[in-house]
């Protein structure tokens, strides 16, 4: 990923380190905004919010990165908890959708990120 856009997420991260997601089970936390020309979606417990008491090796987090764009998705036993997507990803429904269904995700691994994969065929 280009220094730039690796800036862009650490800035943004670190903007938003104060927002948090909401305490009712059936609310899911979204903030999109723009940092620096790049759009900056955060989509549920992104950077790990309240997962302190998970043992490790229940939660896993996957990253993509290319040139204008940075993708991680945080996963706690195979269902998807959280993401950041960074630049034009046209991923934020699908996560979206991926968190508030609860689904086992667990047979894709990092494949989850393929861009070949057009998951959202399976989950939008």
């Amino acid at each position: 990923m280009c220094d730039l856009t690796t800036n862009v997420f650490a800035f943004a991260l670190s903007s938003l380190a104060l927002l948090s997601p909401g305490t009712h089970a059936k609310k899911q936390f979204a903030h999109v905004t723009h940092f620096f020309g790049f759009k900056v979606v955060l989509l549920g417990l992104y950077d790990g919010q309240r997962l302190e008491d998970e043992p490790e090796s229940d939660v896993v987090t996957y990253s993509r990165e290319t040139e204008d764009t940075f993708v991680r998705v945080l996963l706690v036993r195979g269902r998807l908890q959280g993401a950041v997507l960074v630049g034009e990803t046209d991923l934020e429904d699908v996560f979206e959708n991926l968190i508030l269904n609860g689904l086992d995700l667990s047979r894709f691994g990092p494949d989850i990120l393929d861009p070949e994969a057009e998951i959202d065929d399976y989950f939008d």
